[in-house]
């Protein structure tokens, strides 16, 4: 598979769940502080309870950080692969998978800590 494609695929894939996960931890964040708007706008079916779990659940913040360091990866490859000099390509390739993958472990270890 030509990494052009491996990048888009990755791209598409991540970018729903990504839309979702965001959206959750908005709406909860929002359900935190302004809880009856928040009730009334999702028919009931969040609460300051249901708030307070979305927003601090430790595996739904190590999941939204994973699919957004996949996607800004993905991302920012997909543009570095416009660079013409195949060498200088390359190298800012793996700049970017090193600093994605620095910020996951950064995001994880303190998640875990």
């Amino acid at each position: 598979m030509k990494r052009y494609v491996f990048y888009r695929i990755t791209l598409e894939v991540t970018s729903i769940p990504l839309a979702i996960l965001w959206y959750l931890f908005i709406i909860s964040g929002y359900g935190l502080i302004k809880t009856e708007i928040i009730k009334i706008a999702t028919f009931g079916l969040l609460s300051y309870r249901d708030s307070i779990v979305l927003h601090t659940s430790p595996l739904l913040r190590i999941l939204l950080w994973t699919l957004t360091v996949l996607h800004m990866i993905s991302g920012f490859v997909l543009m570095s692969l416009r660079i013409r000099n195949k060498l200088i390509q390359k190298t800012i390739e793996v700049m970017i998978i090193l600093i994605g993958f620095l910020l996951l472990l950064q995001f994880i270890l303190i998640e875990l800590s």
